[in-house]
């Protein structure tokens, strides 16, 4: 090979290593720029938005779920008034809610059964109810033993218990209990003052069941009557046994003998329906009781009677029709074939202010912000009613009002003359 052809052939050898180089260069490039492009892409914030989105969706649908509800009532038996006409109330508000989409977009769902007045079907059901439904927030727990009795399950397993029909004596120092009234105890001691300085009554007969629930009452009732002076001889305390509508002779006679001008009674509606009737009580001069001594048939009773009965009352009148929750009930239940009462409005205002507290709840609604938005309330203006959380007696609503003998309202406490007391309302025809 001569000298040209080498140079020939060494040129070509120097052109193929500058392209091999070249397209290296080329290929180092491409891979570093497309991997440059890709952690870039990976970095960008709409990524990490996509991987948000996930965990966001579930709290949402979680938060949709059904708000569950238990309530364990009498709706049958001899003492089912109260607790039918309660339920009534309970069931027309939540249904109001749900229809109107209340609490954006989250359904209450209530699950009650009749305890049948039998304190332990009334622990089984809600021992079920938690344990099967999974339900830890109750809503009515009627009579202060079948609380009592619920309340060690209910502490064990941090159970929330609302507006029970219970009296302060049965709740007392429980942090899950909050009652929907002023007690019943406070209700007793206004009753004693009224009796003993506005009509002046002179023998009085404490009459009660022989429980919490009628108790604690009267146990309140004897100190006020001390505290005002009251000789131990003039006044007289007279228990029953609890669920039974007939009492024994002697204690009827016990009550003739005593010949009170003031009988103050801490029972229920059947029981001193028939004291009435035994005794012949219409023909004593004052015959006085607390809020749980209301409802329809009672008050029929009475009216048949032409028995003048004075008593205490935890809720406005529902003729006092400028406040608007006692319009909202009224317009609600004239759309149904049910009659206004106490009762029902009783059930109506506490399902409305547990409908209250969920609103202010935005996330998942539990028993522990429950509780913490329902012992926030102080003074707090709630469509004409002021809530006060009073952690001593666990009540919310705290004002006490006097039915007097003549249908009048007054509030309490009244220290003007008898005389001069002044009105608030009749009471309404439809619960007289």
């Amino acid at each position: 090979m001569n000298n040209k052809n080498r140079f020939y052939i060494f040129k070509l050898i120097i052109l193929l290593a500058t392209a091999t180089f070249i397209a290296s260069l080329g290929f180092l490039a491409h891979k570093f720029f497309f991997t440059q492009s890709i952690k870039t892409e990976q970095s960008k914030p709409e990524n990490k938005e996509d991987t948000s989105i996930k965990p966001n969706v579930a709290i949402e649908k979680s938060d949709k779920e059904p708000i569950q509800l238990g309530a364990i009532l009498g709706l049958s038996g001899s003492f089912q008034e109260l607790d039918v006409n309660v339920f009534d109330g309970l069931n027309l508000r939540f249904k109001q809610c749900n229809k109107n989409n209340e609490i954006r977009g989250k359904e209450i769902k209530l699950v009650y059964k009749d305890h049948e007045y039998q304190q332990i079907k009334a622990l089984d059901y809600f021992k079920k109810f938690y344990s099967d439904d999974k339900i830890d927030i109750f809503i009515r727990l009627m009579g202060s033993s079948i609380t009592n009795l619920c309340l060690p399950f209910a502490n064990e397993h941090n159970i929330l218990i609302l507006f029970p029909c219970a009296s302060a004596k049965a709740i007392k120092g429980q942090k899950n209990v909050i009652l929907l009234k002023n007690t019943y105890e406070n209700e007793a001691i206004e009753l004693v003052r009224y009796a003993s300085k506005k009509l002046n009554a002179a023998k009085i007969v404490l009459f009660y069941q022989d429980d919490d629930y009628g108790q604690g009452p009267a146990e309140e009732a004897e100190k006020e009557l001390k505290k005002l002076g009251h000789a131990k001889n003039s006044y007289l305390l007279v228990p029953h046994e609890q669920n039974t509508a007939s009492l024994p002779p002697e204690t009827i006679e016990m009550i003739k003998k005593f010949a009170p001008n003031c009988v103050i009674f801490f029972s229920v509606p059947v029981v001193v329906t028939n004291l009435i009737n035994n005794l012949h009580l219409h023909t004593t001069k004052h015959l006085m009781g607390t809020s749980a001594l209301d409802g329809i048939s009672f008050n029929d009773f009475l009216k048949s009677k032409e028995v003048k009965f004075i008593r205490t009352h935890g809720l406005p009148s529902l003729n006092e029709t400028n406040l608007q929750i006692v319009k909202e009930y009224l317009d609600e239940i004239k759309s149904t074939s049910l009659i206004p009462n106490t009762y029902s409005f009783e059930g109506y205002v506490g399902a409305s202010i547990f409908i209250e507290a969920c609103k202010k709840i935005n996330a998942k609604v539990t028993k522990e912000k429950i509780i913490a938005v329902i012992k926030s309330f102080k003074n707090y203006k709630f469509k004409g009613l002021t809530l006060t959380f009073n952690p001593e007696t666990c009540s919310l609503l705290q004002d006490i009002s006097l039915e007097k003998a003549d249908g009048k309202w007054i509030k309490l406490p009244d220290d003007s003359n008898a005389s001069k007391t002044e009105p608030i309302q009749s009471s309404p025809k439809s619960a007289s």
